[in-house]
């Protein structure tokens, strides 16, 4: 038959693994324990006469290593809450250890799935610990790394990232809210931004334009990348862009020349101006209409209906409203109240778009509601063919006489006839 015979150390020693009966093609082995063996057929005769003489030191003929111990492998990045920028370069780096571990054994795999599926991207690597990665184009917040190790014996270990890593390769997303108007030089523009890879904001920038778009100017950053961005600016309308970017490195573009503004803010901060063209002073008769003159003028816009008028008849100390929403043409006709006074005031106030507000008060002016009463007063006869006829006034209100005509009737009131007019207004009359 034949015997095996094995040496555990290279051929120092040797030990008789057993005899085979007959002419066997293979021999079988048992191993106590992984480790290289080396082997000698012996060829025994029926008188027992061996082929060899074991001989310490003696080479063997063939080595066979057992190996039941897979390899250790452990993936040190990307091991997962790392963020990569889509279609960059990154290094993987891994550690993978076995005692018959050949050089080019590490297959490493990507998955975009959290797992589920796995693709090559690097076979036959060397196990030196560290490849380069193409990161994908395509953005996900599932991705993972898997390094494969196989040793000469066919066992196989892998290790996987502890957790999902992820690939942003999209820009952020900003979006104005408000306002579109201002009455204040410092107005907060309310904004929403999205980073939709996932990497997280790293700027917020803003770009106006005062000519639709024609031109574009950067204006400034929000440095806290939270709503609202403070905008300070002079009065007018200024078209708005805000432009974001991520961490790594994905921005919107700034808006080209000749792009018009999707959105549009209108700062006012300065008052219209007002001037009263008619109530200034003089006296006016109760109860007569009587027109309201005035400019309104604003440096922007100023709505259609922006004027209210208001009145006093104490100096201004308690006001009563004329008309709201007035037409801002200039005029305005009035009906004077029944009941005046020597101190009334008239009070135009107009706002514009921005609802800045302004006014302005006439001069004291006398609305006279009293009516003059006159009575003839002396003499009963007279022998001369003129004669002064003296008169009384009552009921006189606030302003000075104007007038005072005497008529006359000679068929006790029928008729009646002018026949003076006093020019000095103080009886008597000629």
């Amino acid at each position: 038959g034949v015997e095996l015979w094995y040496s555990a150390d290279s051929g120092s020693s040797w030990l008789n693994h057993g005899l085979v009966e007959g002419k066997p093609e293979t021999l079988p082995f048992v191993a106590s324990s992984d480790g290289k063996y080396g082997f000698r057929r012996v060829y025994v005769d029926k008188a027992g006469v061996r082929s060899w003489s074991v001989v310490s030191g003696a080479l063997p003929e063939q080595y066979i290593v057992v190996d039941t111990t897979p390899p250790v492998v452990e993936v040190l990045t990307p091991n997962g809450n790392e963020i990569f920028k889509a279609g960059a370069t990154t290094s993987v780096k891994w550690v993978a250890d076995d005692a018959n571990l050949p050089g080019d054994a590490i297959v490493i795999e990507i998955s975009a799935n959290n797992g589920q599926s796995w693709q090559s991207v690097g076979k036959n690597e060397m196990n030196d610990g560290v490849a380069y990665l193409d990161i994908p184009g395509m953005t996900g917040a599932e991705y993972r790394l898997r390094v494969t190790a196989t040793d000469a014996a066919g066992n196989v270990a892998a290790d996987e990232s502890d957790a999902a890593f992820i690939v942003d390769g999209l820009s952020p997303s900003v979006r104005i809210v408000g306002p579109t108007t201002s009455n204040g030089s410092r107005t907060e523009i309310r904004y929403l931004a999205q980073d939709v890879g996932g990497s997280g904001l790293a700027s917020v920038k803003l770009y106006t334009t005062t000519n639709n778009g024609s031109t574009w100017s950067y204006q400034g950053e929000d440095e806290d990348l939270v709503s609202p961005y403070v905008f300070t600016s002079l009065d007018g309308s200024f078209g708005l862009a805000l432009i974001a970017a991520d961490r790594m490195g994905n921005a919107m573009a700034p808006p080209a020349a000749g792009t018009k503004p999707d959105f549009t803010l209108h700062v006012d901060s300065t008052k219209p101006q007002i001037a009263l063209m008619s109530f200034d002073g003089g006296v006016y008769a109760a109860g007569h209409s009587y027109p309201i003159l005035w400019t309104a003028k604003d440096n922007m816009l100023m709505p259609t209906d922006c004027v209210t008028l208001s009145f006093s008849n104490d100096d201004g100390v308690t006001w009563q409203e004329i008309a709201r929403n007035v037409e801002n043409s200039g005029m305005h006709q009035w009906k004077t109240p029944p009941v005046g006074g020597a101190k009334c005031r008239l009070k135009i106030a107009a706002h514009d778009m921005m609802k800045n507000t302004a006014e302005t008060v006439s001069k004291p002016f006398v609305i006279d509601a009293a009516v003059p009463r006159a009575a003839a007063i002396a003499p009963r006869s007279s022998t001369s063919e003129t004669t002064a006829v003296e008169y009384a006034i009552n009921g006189l209100g606030e302003s000075p006489l104007e007038s005072v005509v005497l008529w006359a009737t000679e068929d006790e009131g029928k008729t009646w006839m002018k026949v003076a007019e006093d020019d000095d207004c103080k009886s008597p009359v000629p």
